[in-house]
């Protein structure tokens, strides 16, 4: 299926869905709800009730109001109802401003600038809402700024016309784990902050990158589904980029992109490992990026080109005796072992090195699991058993 007629999908789709939220119930239009510091809900109308000034519950839909909490240590719980907009620029859909421990679970939010913006703000959790389409053309489906330690989980982010989640220099400590961030018109995420862990997502068909970060350091990127990003045509899985350092990468499949990962403007000292990088234009590329960036114990698999460096220097092994990458385009001869592969005797590591450019090669480049070498000797192998197996039978 063409990424064109994948997007188009997921357009179709997010139209449907959106069109559903359209078909809400509209309450009274009075512009915001608060729930007061003292714990009072105003207007006592407003469709949310509480019974311990700790849980606040929706019971109806609203529409074309901003919900501002004002109270710490408070859960609000859409129990599935919606919250919509009014298609206006500068309409807040959820707006936390200098809380501490607020969740917000369980609702829809759609066509709000941007759906839930949180602001000077620490220990929030959005925990498996539903977010669509916001109405402006430079704003998120989650937009924080100024905070720490916010926990993004199990959202469905979808078709924001910007970016999906968009976090600012100043917002350290996050962790944005099993969302699905889908189909937004420029970036997943968008990423300026340090030590965030983005963990089990799946960052499927964003117009131009999967995740992006800019003058970042020390993340952590895990067991992610990166696919079909940058519909663009040059748009990336992940994007490090203007000195984005001390970021681990591991475990994650990246498919289907035009880059799977890059590493650009002197971003350095990263670790990208145990990766399945697979089926992109270009698996990794390295521009201006040298300085201990270290890849080993990846899988390379039917990219276009495995890897593209221009201008960098990095280290693409582990060292002997624990290797280096799989890449599916490369066999050799796996007849010697040790640090120089000159003592007799295999050791699953092709003999000679994979070289990408003149400074840059994988010294000790892995033989996949299954080698192809192996299929005639196994082959030749099961054929003598048989042979056995029926001689046996016919002498007894």
């Amino acid at each position: 299926m063409s990424k064109k007629l994948v997007y188009a999908l997921i357009l179709i789709v997010f139209t449907i869905m959106l069109g559903a939220v359209f078909r809400v119930r509209r309450v009274e239009a009075i512009g915001f709800v608060y729930i007061r510091s003292n714990g009072s809900v105003d207007p006592p109308s407003a469709p949310i009730s509480t019974i311990d000034n700790m849980t606040y519950t929706l019971t109806d839909n609203i529409l074309n109001e901003t919900i501002v909490v004002e109270r710490d240590n408070v859960i609000v719980d859409g129990v599935g109802y919606t919250i919509r907009g009014a298609d206006l620029y500068f309409f807040k859909g959820i707006s936390i401003s200098g809380r501490n421990n607020v969740t917000i679970m369980n609702m829809t939010i759609s066509t709000f600038d941007p759906p839930i913006w949180i602001n000077y703000s620490s220990n929030i959790r959005i925990i498996e809402n539903r977010i669509f389409g916001n109405c402006s053309e430079n704003d998120s489906g989650i937009h924080i700024e100024v905070s720490s330690n916010i926990s993004i989980i199990g959202n469905l982010i979808m078709g924001t016309n910007y970016q999906g989640i968009w976090i600012n220099d100043q917002s350290p400590h996050n962790k944005i784990v099993g969302n699905n961030i889908t189909g937004n018109f420029r970036y997943g995420m968008r990423i300026y902050s340090s030590y965030n862990n983005i963990t089990a997502n799946t960052i499927a068909s964003n117009f131009y990158e999967g995740v992006w970060f800019s003058h970042s350091l020390g993340n952590m990127v895990s067991k992610n589904k990166i696919i079909g990003n940058g519909i663009s045509s040059q748009g990336n899985g992940l994007w490090f980029g203007s000195s984005s350092n001390q970021s681990i990468v591991f475990k994650n499949n990246i498919t289907n992109c035009p880059y799977g990962i890059v590493f650009i403007h002197s971003s350095s000292n990263n670790s990208v490992f145990e990766n399945n990088i697979m089926e992109n234009q270009n698996g990794i590329w390295m521009y201006d990026s040298s300085n201990h960036n270290k890849i080993y114990h990846n899988n390379f698999i039917n990219n276009t080109v495995h890897a593209l460096v221009e201008n960098s220097m990095n280290i693409w092994d582990d060292n002997y005796p624990s290797g280096g990458n799989y890449w599916s385009n490369y066999t050799d001869i796996d007849q010697y072992s040790g640090p120089y592969q000159n003592i007799t005797g295999n050791d699953e590591i092709w003999d000679h090195p994979y070289v990408i450019d003149e400074s840059n090669q994988d010294n000790y480049p892995l033989v996949p699991e299954f080698s192809s070498l192996l299929v005639l000797p196994l082959f030749m192998i099961a054929t003598l058993l048989a042979v056995i197996v029926y001689r046996r039978k016919h002498t007894i």
